[in-house]
């Protein structure tokens, strides 16, 4: 899980998932841009959180959410843009439990990224 920096609810700002797709040597790229293949939808959601990484808060609505381009370190970065005229407003002094979900075929994989203060 990543760390998360806390945020202030008056920035707008992106919360930044890694995604890693590499096994035994295969890689695929849910961007599209090397694979050839249509991007993958990808999205956040961030419920309160449970206070428990083992039993994290589970999600109930997801945010559009969209891939970092052109990136030269190791997977993949999914961001959502939170705050005020972002996707979602993160209410201070609250956390949140930050889930990511890629929607693909057959795969739907969806994972806990860690918590998410906001003051």
């Amino acid at each position: 899980m990543a760390p998360f920096p806390p945020i202030a609810a008056v920035s707008l700002e992106c919360v930044n998932v890694t995604w890693n797709s590499d096994l035994d040597g295969t890689s695929i790229d849910p961007t599209g841009q090397t694979s050839g293949q249509p991007e993958l939808v990808v999205q956040f959601a961030f419920p309160l959180t449970s206070g428990n990484y083992y039993a994290p808060a589970q999600p109930v609505t997801w945010y559009t959410a969209s891939w970092l381009l052109n990136g030269t370190g190791k997977g993949y970065i999914a961001q959502c843009l939170v705050g005020p005229s972002g996707v979602v407003a993160l209410s201070a002094g609250l956390s949140y439990d930050v889930w990511s979900k890629i929607t693909g075929s057959p795969e739907s994989p969806q994972k806990f990224a860690g918590v998410q203060a906001v003051y």
